[in-house]
């Protein structure tokens, strides 16, 4: 009966827990640095849907911050405006969502403290079905950013002839 008992169990994390922790990547996820005296920041980075179904995020945490909010960018009257995404973030089976600058991101708002680059952070990702996925993921400066893609462009290059 003991066997019994802990190979239901085996069977259920594998079946039910394994899946839904690779179901969403997170990939070149980053926060972005601010000066000491700005409460505000953003998310960047590609989500991934590697399931089979949809999921539809609908909410955000972060320690340290009062609120993490979907936002995007709209033009109104030409002029380019950011906006909280009231339905959160929807990825289809297999789609790719890139939250960048000047378009879709996840918006922090009232950091207590300055995040140091380097430092790695908990998010928290809550889908509309209940589940939730987490990430570690390291606040780096806009140099370190462009610094990163600037090698990764070398590589590219160098890796055409």
């Amino acid at each position: 009966m003991n066997y019994s008992v802990s190979m239901r169990l085996c069977v259920f994390v594998l079946l039910v827990l394994v899946p839904s922790v690779q179901a969403l990547e997170f990939n070149q996820a980053y926060i972005r640095a601010m000066p000491p005296s700005v409460p505000n920041t953003a998310i960047f980075g590609t989500l991934e849907n590697k399931s089979k179904k949809p999921i539809q995020l609908i909410r955000a945490e972060l320690r340290d911050a009062a609120k993490v909010e979907f936002h995007t960018h709209v033009m109104n009257n030409g002029v380019m405006q950011m906006r909280p995404m009231e339905q959160g973030l929807m990825l289809q089976p297999n789609e790719k969502v890139t939250l960048k600058p000047g378009g879709k991101h996840l918006m922090v708002f009232g950091v207590k403290q300055q995040w140091q680059p380097g430092t790695v952070l908990p998010l928290v990702l809550i889908a509309a079905d209940g589940q939730s996925y987490e990430y570690n993921v390291k606040v780096a400066s806009q140099q370190q950013k462009l610094q990163k893609h600037e090698s990764h462009q070398q590589h590219k290059h160098q890796g055409a002839h």
